[in-house]
Parts: C-alpha cells; structure tokens; sequence
C-alpha cells in the first residue's frame, strides 16, 4: 500500500466525526527542482521538457514537517527517497 494510502487509513482509524485539523504527510526530506526532474527522466526513460523563467523570490527549501502525522497518526513514510517516490508515481499513472 502507498504512504498516503497509509496515512489515510491511520487517520480515518483515529478520526472524531465532525472534528477537521491539518496533518502534512511527506517524506521528511527536501530536494531541489533540477534532482526531480533528473530522476523523472531516468525513471521514465523519458526526456522532461523544462522551461525557464526569470527566478521569482522562494524559499530555498520547501520540507514537509510530518511530526504531527508520526504523533497522531502513528505513520511515517515507508518510501521516502526522490527514486521511490517518482518511481512510484510512474507506476501509478494512468495508461492510455
């Protein structure tokens, strides 16, 4: 079962009906945009069509902070490199 499946299942299992908060699910780690789109194309066996734009100010890294899913939830990522995670997004595509 993928992580968010996962997630998912642990939340509605500890959920209060009618009662909402935020919980971020991620792999805990951060990468920059050039490391994805290296690996997509290594994945995918594809080349990925980037194109740039005037550099906007950002962030420098964007990190998932998943204590709240690890403490509630009782969940942490089971695949949580950039290679697991695309390889299975790939694998979860739909096919024409």
């Amino acid at each position: 079962m993928g992580d968010v499946a996962t997630a998912v299942r642990f939340a509605l299992a500890v959920c209060t009906p009618g009662a909402s908060q935020t919980i971020n699910l991620g792999s805990g780690i951060g990468t920059d945009m050039a490391s994805v789109v290296t690996t997509a194309e290594q994945v995918t066996g594809r080349p990925v069509t980037v194109h740039r734009q005037p550099p906007r100010p950002e962030p420098p890294a964007l990190i998932a902070d998943i204590n709240r899913a690890r403490t509630i939830l009782g969940w942490s990522p089971g695949k949580s490199t950039l290679n697991e995670i695309v390889e299975g997004a790939w694998q979860a595509r739909p096919r024409d």
